[in-house]
């Protein structure tokens, strides 16, 4: 793979010559000198008055040579170039205007400074007057009952629609809605930890390092949610989630104080079951 080192000096040439970056900043892994191996990619913030500029044409991305693939991102509040290299090293390049770093010297890092940031290139003091990063994770903001509850909702309802599906041996679409649990699940069992009175842990987004901040048998449970492309095989797996979503709903609501329905998880897990019956007596 390319080397990161390379890479960086190839990037801070190019950016020291060209009036549209004032600031070059690079956080994630790297940043933290966290958990970096030889697979890591490189985070890197290209700070300007009119970040909107690099992204109407993208010239400037042959600072670190010919792309295998390039995947652009031009939502309204943020803008990425995902790079993929000849030999596999990926960049993740964002372009944020200078009031990204202006607010943080005048409120505090955000959560992603302040697990580790360094700053590479600074061609106007912008940012002068940084917090130091503490390394310490920011509490997430607490779920409301209404997102707890449509959270629920949404995993049930889809527990029902998996059944459904299944019943008609539509497989591609069951592991499609299968997902969507799993989506759910992640959240639910992100909040039984985040949240943990005793022992609140970090989580990672999508569920990077599962293990260290879910029980051993709870992480023994989440992997035995994934299935074959088979009915049987896609039953076992769809009761799996349902045990471990419904463990984890009481146990997160019992931390956040919030109310849980599990007459919802009853009522469907009955006709999921009923739905599925004729499938499971054919094995």
């Amino acid at each position: 793979m390319e080397d990161p080192d390379e890479l960086i000096e190839t990037i801070l040439d190019w950016a020291q010559g060209d009036s549209r970056v004032s600031a070059v900043v690079l956080t994630g892994s790297r940043a933290r000198a966290d958990r970096v191996d030889r697979w890591s990619d490189l985070d890197v913030e290209l700070i300007g008055p009119e970040p909107r500029e690099l992204a109407r044409q993208d010239e400037w991305l042959k600072c670190v040579g010919q792309a295998m693939v390039i995947l652009p991102f031009d939502l309204e509040d943020l803008v990425t170039r995902l790079v993929v290299l000849p030999r596999g090293r990926k960049i993740d390049f964002s372009l944020w205007p200078e009031v990204r770093i202006t607010t943080m010297v005048e409120s505090g890092l955000n959560d992603l400074y302040n697990r580790g940031y360094q700053v590479l290139l600074d061609k106007t003091a912008l940012t002068t007057g940084l917090p130091a990063a503490t390394g310490i994770p920011t509490v997430p903001p607490r779920p409301e009952q209404a997102e707890f509850t449509r959270l629920e909702s949404e995993f049930w309802f889809e527990a029902t629609q998996v059944a459904v599906y299944l019943a008609r041996a539509d497989l591609w679409v069951v592991k499609f809605r299968e997902n969507t649990m799993h989506s759910c699940l992640l959240t639910m069992l992100g909040w039984q930890a985040q949240f943990d009175r005793r022992n609140p842990r970090f989580t990672w987004h999508i569920g990077h390092h599962m293990d260290e901040w879910l029980s051993a048998s709870d992480y023994d449970a989440a992997g035995a949610v994934f299935t074959h492309f088979d009915p049987q095989d896609t039953i076992r797996g769809i009761s799996a989630a349902m045990d471990l979503f419904e463990s984890a709903t009481a146990a997160a609501a019992s931390e956040l104080f919030l109310e849980h329905r599990p007459e919802l998880a009853q009522d469907a897990r009955t006709h999921v079951l009923a739905t599925l019956a004729p499938l499971r007596n054919q094995a």
